[in-house]
């Protein structure tokens, strides 16, 4: 079976739930998980986590608050910059086929709701690519393939007003709506995140925060665990499928709380790194805040194409199954 293209929209500015999200929903067709009320729950005790890349040292502080608070606070700081800039590289291993897909992030103030994320592709001879561009009334995506070239629109006033509608929670599509700040807030909604390590990432500092997916996803994931989950069984985690990522890592910078590194990984005992396979994996490069982004790097020109109203459908693909 070959991996297509078309998870890219997918994972657009979903970047992370990224290729895992967008082709494992697709495939599972699981729910979005459920909005939290209340700030998360003090973590249990969690198995040893070893580190999977450069080994973490006795002189490195120890991370200040439990995991998944870390990513809330994460999440608030992306989101009180005045702008984000950004190279990707995103890369995914399915079905034995590798994919490499490289671009730009660039995020506007929270109050402009301006976005845009390139992605490119290089499928053979072919160059397949991928745009999502929010100017602050309407949300653009543009994705070009090895045969045609789709262009659809979200009205971004609607979009909103719909999902204030009882039944809506935001999923991986309603990323392109809040960037990476709604990333990380939507990977706390679908992954439990109960361990933590310090870790360095290139030049950079980082914490990095390891979870599984809460249990609201497990029974889409796992359904012959269904029952046992349901009746509040830990799902054995060594039995999804090779496919399906049974431990998620996030490399938060020490100093700047900036997600650098996003990784998607199936391992042979959850909380250990042994033999490891990363399915999907997104690293960010070359990041700068709160410098002036031209006007115009959100200006979308739609040319001859008329674009598909794909409003009710984005909305839809939000609501609560």
């Amino acid at each position: 079976m070959k991996l297509s293209l078309p998870i890219l929209p997918a994972v657009a500015l979903g970047v992370l739930i990224a290729i895992g999200g967008g082709l494992l929903v697709a495939r599972h067709r699981a729910a979005a998980p459920p909005a939290a009320s209340a700030p998360p729950a003090a973590p249990q005790t969690a198995p040893p986590i070893v580190p999977t890349r450069a080994a973490s040292t006795p002189t490195e502080p120890a991370p200040p608050i439990e995991a998944g608070l870390l990513l809330a606070q994460a999440a608030k700081q992306l989101a009180s910059h005045d702008s984000v800039t950004a190279k990707v590289n995103l890369t995914s291993d399915f079905f034995g086929e590798s994919l490499v897909a490289t671009g730009q992030y660039l995020q506007g103030s929270r109050d402009s709701r301006r976005l845009r994320m390139d992605l490119k592709v290089q499928l053979g001879e072919k160059v397949c690519t991928l745009q999502h561009v929010c100017d602050g009334q309407a949300v653009w995506i543009r994705r070009t393939t090895l045969t045609q070239t789709f262009l659809g629109r979200v009205d971004l006033p609607r979009a909103l007003a719909g999902l204030q509608q009882a039944g809506y929670q935001p999923g991986t599509d309603v990323l392109a709506l809040g960037g990476l700040p709604l990333l990380l807030d939507s990977l706390g909604r679908a992954v439990d995140f109960r361990a933590m390590r310090s870790e360095q990432l290139r030049r950079q500092p980082t914490f990095v925060i390891v979870g599984a997916w809460k249990n609201s996803l497990l029974v889409h994931f796992a359904p012959d665990q269904k029952q046992a989950i349901e009746s509040g069984v830990p799902a054995d985690l060594t039995r999804l499928p090779a496919l399906v990522p049974n431990q998620i890592e996030v490399f938060i910078g020490r100093d700047d709380l900036f997600p650098y590194k996003i990784e998607f990984l199936h391992v042979a005992v959850p909380g250990t790194c042994r033999d490891e396979e990363v399915l999907a994996s997104v690293k960010f490069n070359e990041v700068h805040f709160d410098i002036p982004i031209d006007a115009r790097e959100f200006a979308f020109p739609t040319g001859d194409i008329v674009p598909i109203d794909e409003t009710q459908a984005f909305i839809d693909r939000a609501k609560v199954r």
